[in-house]
């Protein structure tokens, strides 16, 4: 496994104004999609989805490198210079995370849980969309090049049904 990254240093116990708006949009009267917060000095800004991404402007302006989520249920943190998502350990520090690897392990469970079979083959998607079979070659190949973090292991193992054995495409 990689060192966590440096910027991480960044990181102060700040809080927002409120963690309910981006106040950038408010004033030019646009709109967001989701808010990020930034862990160095607690601005809030709107993420890349939303048209004005004050998010990356905040970073790219004032060189605040770490960012977290402020939507509810979601409890992550990302640098914009590693790229790396990062959540707060239980007990302080951080411990690296793969968000695509947990969402594809909660759609894999429940794909498994409505007769889907496990592992996916090529091309399988869960009924919302999510693409389970570029999802379990992800994950292969992570394992492969031992980058694949033992808790993601261990719930991939958990599936009912998986194999780490290839599923061929069907014929």
């Amino acid at each position: 496994m990689k060192p966590l990254c440096e910027h991480l240093g960044q990181v102060m116990d700040v809080t927002a104004a409120d963690e309910r708006l981006c106040e950038d949009c408010v004033r030019e009267g646009t709109t967001w999609h989701h808010l990020r917060m930034c862990r160095t000095c607690g601005r809030v800004g709107c993420c890349d989805q939303s048209p004005q991404r004050h998010a990356s402007l905040h970073f790219r302006l004032e060189r605040h490198a770490i960012m977290r989520t402020t939507e509810p249920g979601e409890d992550w943190t990302w640098c914009f210079l590693c790229e790396r998502t990062y959540r707060d350990a239980p007990g302080g520090g951080f411990v690296e995370v793969d968000l695509y690897t947990e969402a594809g392990v909660h759609f894999a469970r429940a794909y498994a849980a409505a007769g889907g079979t496990m592992p996916p083959g090529p091309g399988a998607r869960s009924p919302e969309g999510f693409p389970l079979g570029d999802w379990a070659r992800h994950v292969r190949e992570q394992r492969r090049a031992d980058e694949l973090a033992a808790h993601d292991r261990a719930a991939i193992e958990a599936l009912p049904g998986w194999s780490w054995d290839e599923v061929s495409p069907p014929t």
